[in-house]
C-alpha cells in the first residue's frame, strides 16, 4: 500500500494493531528518513536497546508513555486524531451507509462530498456554543 503513495510520507499514524516490526520495516523501506511514526505500542511492550532506524521511535514512545501515561502521550503525539478519524468514518457509515450508490467515479466523489457536508451540518447543530465566564 505504501508503494501507491506518490509523495513523500512525513507522518504515519495507525492504531495499535500495526505495532509490529514488519510495519516499521515497511515504513523504513519507503525511503523516508525523517518519517514521524505514531503507533501506540502494546501495553506489554518493552524497550529494545538494539533498535535502529524507525524502530527507535517505538522505544521513545514506550519511554514517554512510562513517564506521562498513555492518554497524555496520545495527546502529545497526535495519535488521538486517528481515533477521531475512525469515529468520523463510523458516523458516516451509520448515518449515510457503508457503500456509495453512484456508479461513476465523478458521481461518487459528489455523493461523498454531499454526505460529508450533511454530517458536518448535523454535528454543528448538536455542538454547544462555548461561552467565556469571568468570575
Amino acid at each position: 500500500m505504501l508503494e501507491q503513495i506518490e509523495g513523500t510520507i512525513a507522518q504515519f499514524t495507525a492504531d495499535g494493531a500495526y505495532d509490529s516490526r514488519p510495519m516499521y520495516e515497511a515504513l523504513a523501506a519507503a525511503g523516508v528518513t525523517d518519517i514521524r511514526i505514531m503507533i501506540p505500542p502494546k501495553k506489554t511492550a518493552t524497550v529494545d536497546r538494539r533498535a535502529v532506524g524507525p524502530w527507535r521511535q517505538r522505544n521513545e514512545a514506550i519511554e514517554r508513555i512510562g513517564a506521562v501515561g498513555r492518554r497524555q502521550w496520545r495527546k502529545e503525539s497526535g495519535a488521538h486524531r486517528q481515533a477521531q478519524a475512525e469515529n468520523g468514518m463510523y458516523r458516516y457509515k451509520r448515518i449515510i451507509g457503508d457503500r456509495l450508490r453512484a456508479l461513476h467515479c465523478e458521481a461518487q466523489k459528489r455523493e461523498a462530498l454531499i454526505a460529508v457536508n450533511v454530517i458536518n451540518r448535523m454535528t454543528a447543530l448538536g455542538m454547544p456554543e462555548p461561552v467565556k465566564v469571568v468570575a
